[in-house]
C-alpha cells in the first residue's frame, strides 16, 4: 500500500516537470527568441496601422529592437525582440488623442504580442 502511494505521488510530481520556460501558452526560453527579421520596422508599423481607425493620419516614431522578455501575468515570461513605437493617431471624431506607447514583440520573423508596457505582455 505504501509503495503504491509513493509511486502515485512520484507520477503526479513528474507530471509537473515540463520544458524550461513552463507549460503555459506563450511562455518560452531566451533561446526561442530567434533571429530578428531585417524588415522588423516595416512589419511593426504595418501591424500598428492595421489597428488604427485612420492610419493615414498616424504620426509614428519607431525605435530600435532589443532582445528582452516580458511577463505573461503569473504564468512566466515571453522572450523575444521588443520594438518600441510611439504614435499619435486620430480618434472617431477626427481629433488626435496624444502620443501613446506600444511595444511589438517578435519571436523570430513573426509578431507574437503587442502591449502598452515594456515589461508586461498579456
Amino acid at each position: 500500500m505504501r509503495i503504491g502511494l509513493i509511486i502515485v505521488v512520484g507520477l503526479l510530481l513528474s507530471a509537473c516537470a515540463g520544458r524550461p520556460g513552463g507549460n503555459f501558452v506563450g511562455v518560452n526560453t531566451p533561446d526561442d527568441a530567434g533571429d530578428l527579421p531585417s524588415n522588423y520596422k516595416e512589419a511593426a508599423v504595418t501591424f500598428l496601422e492595421n489597428q488604427l481607425r485612420d492610419p493615414g493620419s498616424a504620426q509614428i516614431e519607431i525605435g530600435e529592437a532589443q532582445r528582452g522578455s516580458c511577463d505573461i501575468g503569473i504564468y512566466g515570461k515571453f522572450h523575444g525582440w521588443r520594438v518600441p513605437i510611439r504614435y499619435n493617431a486620430k480618434n472617431a471624431y477626427g481629433g488626435y488623442v496624444g502620443y501613446q506607447n506600444a511595444y511589438v514583440w517578435f519571436n523570430g520573423a513573426r509578431i507574437k504580442r503587442v502591449s502598452d508596457s515594456p515589461r508586461f505582455c498579456p
